[in-house]
């Protein structure tokens, strides 16, 4: 999922939007890998001065979209990429 352009003067960014951005951010400033951890939701909110509420949406939404995963008493990881489907071919092993 492509960053999402800044607010228009005037209009507030949400919160987890400004947690999304700080994760994207993070991730290509620090040049992580797939399989890299990432800070936990207690470090991200106070990182970006956000709710853990927040926290836990931006990092839905990053999973959603791919670029992270989570495992559960584990930590978050940055996801490996995605293989693209193709309509058009069968599905072939």
């Amino acid at each position: 999922m492509a960053r999402r352009a800044p607010a228009p003067s005037g209009e507030r960014t949400l919160r987890y939007q400004q947690v999304y951005d700080h994760v994207v951010d993070l991730i290509e400033a620090q040049g992580l890998e797939p399989g890299d951890r990432l800070p936990s939701t207690t470090e991200l909110a106070e990182q970006t001065s956000v709710s853990l509420i927040s926290v836990r949406r931006a990092l839905d939404e990053l999973e959603r979209s791919g670029r992270i995963v989570r495992h559960k008493g584990v930590g978050t990881f940055v996801a490996r990429g995605r293989i693209p489907a193709h309509p058009a071919r069968s599905g072939e092993l």
